[in-house]
């Protein structure tokens, strides 16, 4: 059996077949790379919109009246805050404070939660649940089911309005709503990894390739073009998004990587808590920086190249390539905290030499329309 035989494919699998994308395996998933250079997908995301299949996202449901109370425990922000429609920013974390996902919670229902992770960590996660009492009884990975598909950029919104029978400008953002599109039960969120105004469709399989054919028509005179996982991750770069696996991982709890946005101390005893108040108390030794090259010519950094500041070395970069929106390069890295400052220079050792760099204060790009 080969490897290629081996991986999931989305509901769209076909379409991206027929399109001349370029497939590649992501966490397991056989996943469209880009259909031409990222970088105008890029642009297209930037200045029109862009479509991106993200069906490969974990989607777990909780639900039932044990639901908040129980994610409340094995995650980090204030589940009991969330009123029905809402969503949040958060974290999975280990007794040590490290990260096991980073996710977004959706109360769909009163009863009902959706928790959206990492392509790689949905199976991870429903076992962590199980472990804390979240049997089969109520939780049910359903990641399978339906379809996800990111519509995203200033011309999203006159591009599905047309599919919905309500005004789109009432769906806040990080917000989720029941609706009907081409005749199916959906659930429509206002979410997404771009920086840009957008919104994430929760489509049933069987009808998914339709309705990617259907926005694909209605965006073409709106500049609506297909957009792969290497777009998606520029973009979420110029924004200064973290990615699991690169910023985030067990090692790394949210207190180093600035992202206590999505932890509540205001609420009870939640797994991983203790480890982060003690961190918080005490000061990281290490932080979570964004980066810029000062010249092209210098050489794009990338995942894994060292971070010098006076002759030492001070952290390691986790991510890097060339914005195709700024111009320059871009990344982000870990460092020892006292040489975080935005404004602070540091050296990138790329292939063996050295490249001058600036810290910046995220995200890089900054006229997102959200």
């Amino acid at each position: 059996m080969t490897r290629e035989s081996t991986l999931k494919r989305t509901p769209l699998y076909a379409v991206h077949q027929a399109a001349g994308s370029k497939l590649v395996d992501f966490s397991g998933w056989e996943m469209p790379l880009q259909y031409q250079r990222a970088s105008d997908e890029v642009k297209a995301v930037r200045t029109a919109a862009g479509l991106t299949d993200v069906s490969h996202l974990g989607r777990i449901e909780v639900r039932g009246p044990r639901a908040k109370e129980f994610l409340d425990v094995v995650t980090s922000n204030d589940v009991a805050a969330l009123k029905t429609g809402q969503a949040h920013y958060s974290f999975v974390l280990n007794p040590d404070g490290g990260i096991l996902d980073d996710i977004v919670i959706y109360r769909a229902e009163p009863l009902l939660y959706i928790v959206c992770c990492n392509a790689s960590n949905s199976e991870k996660l429903v076992r962590w649940f199980g472990k804390h009492g979240g049997d089969a009884s109520f939780v049910e990975d359903v990641t399978m089911r339906d379809a996800l598909i990111a519509l995203q950029g200033p011309s999203s919104f006159l591009i599905l309005q047309t599919f919905v029978d309500f005004d789109l400008k009432k769906l806040a953002l990080y917000h989720i709503r029941r609706t009907t599109i081409m005749g199916e039960k959906t659930w429509l969120s206002r979410t997404g990894y771009t920086g840009e105004r957008g919104y994430e469709i929760w489509m049933p399989a069987a009808k998914a390739a339709e309705l990617w054919d259907g926005l694909m028509e209605a965006g073409e005179f709106n500049g609506l073009v297909p957009a792969g996982l290497s777009a998606r991750d520029l973009l979420r770069l110029e924004m200064g998004f973290p990615l699991y696996g690169h910023e985030l991982n067990e090692r790394t709890t949210p207190v180093e990587a600035g992202l206590l946005r999505g932890v509540s101390f205001k609420k009870g005893e939640f797994v991983g808590r203790s480890a982060l108040e003690a961190q918080t108390a005490a000061a990281p030794s290490r932080a979570l920086i964004g980066f810029e090259m000062l010249s092209v010519e210098q050489g794009i950094p990338r995942e894994g190249y060292s971070i010098h500041s006076n002759g030492s070395t001070i952290g390691e970069v986790t991510s890097g390539n060339l914005s195709p929106t700024l111009r320059k390069p871009i990344g982000m890295g870990y460092v020892s905290a006292r040489y975080s400052k935005p404004g602070m220079e540091v050296w990138i050792d790329i292939r063996g030499k050295a490249g001058l760099a600036n810290i910046v204060t995220m995200p890089f790009y900054r006229k997102a329309s959200r």
